[in-house]
């Protein structure tokens, strides 16, 4: 059973509940060094059967005055044919809802901090599920396998000066450091830069009518990468966001970029890169059995809701009732920092399609296609990758969830002037994994409502990796 406290004083109730749950899972991987293998030595096997064990404890607590959602979480793993690469890593997300708090002192005020933090030799080309455009580390480039620590804290907020006219804010700083590299004892290897990065954007809007939105939002981002140097973006954006029914909705925008004439070392040498300007623009939409208020991290009542997705997470939901559904479509054009060949900026585009369906009460099956395609500003390196992911959670038991997933990813680079690497990130990858996790209480929500454990826009990932 989960340990949950309750108390209550008048109308004030707050409640906390800890749950504690357990993954493993095998998996039959066709390239665990995420590299192209003709670069890999003949006496290195790049396939593998890899065990998988990830204790985590969810903390969901809603108070008078602050709501948590925190899942914290270790990853261990063990390879058969290759046990140089086992290692523990760990997954962790937070959210921290100070709405409450702070719409005691000021009226029509939300207020959330989310974070993260992860330290794995995996970084993601893509993440699983639904996309998060603005994430510098996720546009579909598949790094080689290197031991990095990620961290990311930020926060959103929201005013409303009237019943129409509003104004959001967030802030995140993410930074990304590498290590040592697995590929490098394998005899292959190249350079990633550890990569810092700060995004600020103001986006004021005005409700049009019950069921449209337009906005207009100045984003500032600032990247470091160490030694190389560092620079600036600047964009304003409009959008708009339409609800057609209480299950399908969309947003839409489109804006341009500016980076300002930048200095760049390399070799001890300085290049001076002179300024750019870039449309950018993007489309999401969404269908779904349920209404749901796309972007938001608060659900109807105003309580905290969504975790941003971090791979290896075993998130609650996972398993919808029957005859539910969803389905997103994303699009997104944009320059994001690049981590190798010299840094800077690529021009990105993404384009994500993923839905889940629930078969029966017990039974869902999930799937998507993800693709991108990168260029450097400086026109000498493209990069496209592609990635499909399907699966199916079953319902043991209200405290055993089982998984059987798959995934395709096929990643390919173009660029005369670099083209050792570019061939030594030219990979194709499969996979195929069995996952049982168990959660110790919970209820029988914990794995059921697509999420629905933290509120609406609660995570319910298969947990491909």
């Amino acid at each position: 059973m989960p340990l949950t406290v309750l108390c209550g004083e008048g109308t004030a109730k707050s409640e906390t509940t800890w749950v504690p749950n357990f993954g493993v899972s095998e998996r039959y991987d066709t390239n665990v060094y995420y590299i192209n293998k003709a670069a890999l030595p003949s006496n290195v096997s790049a396939e593998d059967f890899v065990t998988t064990v990830i204790p985590q404890l969810v903390v969901r607590s809603r108070e008078e005055l602050i709501d948590v959602n925190a899942i914290i979480g270790v990853v261990g793993e063990m390879y058969a044919k290759n046990p140089g690469l086992n290692y523990v890593g760990t997954n962790s997300t937070f959210g921290l809802g100070l709405t409450p708090l702070v719409s005691r002192m000021v009226r029509n005020v939300t207020l959330n901090l989310v974070g993260t933090v992860a330290y794995t030799p995996q970084p993601p080309g893509f993440l699983s599920g639904p996309q998060d455009s603005q994430d510098p580390y996720t546009r579909g480039i598949q790094a080689f396998r290197n031991n990095s620590l990620t961290y990311s804290v930020g926060q959103y907020s929201n005013y409303d000066f009237t019943s129409t006219m509003f104004v959001r804010s967030n802030y995140a700083y993410s930074r990304i450091h590498f290590g040592s590299s697995d590929v490098s004892a394998a005899g292959a290897g190249t350079s990633l830069l550890d990569t810092t990065s700060h995004t600020f954007a103001v986006t004021p809007g005005v409700r049009l009518s019950a069921n449209d939105t337009l906005t207009n939002g100045y984003t500032f981002s600032h990247y470091d990468q160490g030694g190389i140097g560092s620079f600036s973006t600047h964009a304003d954006t409009i959008g708009w966001a339409r609800t057609w029914s209480p299950s399908m909705s969309t947003l839409v925008n489109a804006g341009v970029q500016y980076l300002p004439p930048t200095s760049t070392d390399s070799g001890g040498q300085t290049f001076d890169q002179p300024g750019f300007l870039i449309p950018t623009g993007g489309i999401s939409f969404r269908y779904t059995s349920k209404t749901e208020i796309m972007g938001d991290v608060v659900d109807a009542t105003g309580r905290l809701a969504g975790l941003k997705p971090v791979v290896g997470v075993l998130a609650p939901g996972g398993i919808g009732s029957v005859g539910s559904y969803s389905m997103t479509l994303n699009y997104n054009y944009a320059a994001y920092p690049l981590l190798f060949l010299g840094g800077g900026l690529m021009k990105s585009h993404l384009f994500g399609t993923n839905g889940m369906y629930g078969i029966t009460s017990q039974l869902t099956a999930s799937g998507g296609v993800n693709f991108s395609k990168n260029t450097s500003t400086g026109g000498n390196f493209d990069f496209e990758s592609i990635a499909g992911n399907a699966g199916l959670n079953y319902l043991v038991s209200p405290q055993l969830r089982a998984s059987l997933a798959y995934t395709y990813t096929n990643s390919y680079g173009i660029g005369s002037s670099s083209s050792s690497t570019v061939n030594f990130l030219t990979l194709n990858r499969q996979m195929v994994m069995i996952n049982l996790t168990y959660a110790f209480g919970g209820g029988s929500q914990f794995f059921q409502g697509g999420g629905g454990y933290f509120g609406a826009g609660g995570g319910s990932a298969i947990g491909t990796r």
